[in-house]
């Protein structure tokens, strides 16, 4: 197992949670 690997999966992750707060954001804006 590389470490550049478990970056590359852990950004995917931090990624991954941004698109979930904005849309949470999104929904209780309307």
């Amino acid at each position: 197992m590389s470490e550049k690997n478990d970056l590359k999966s852990f950004g995917c992750v931090l990624l991954y949670v941004q698109i979930l707060k904005s849309f949470k954001y999104d929904l209780e804006r309307i």
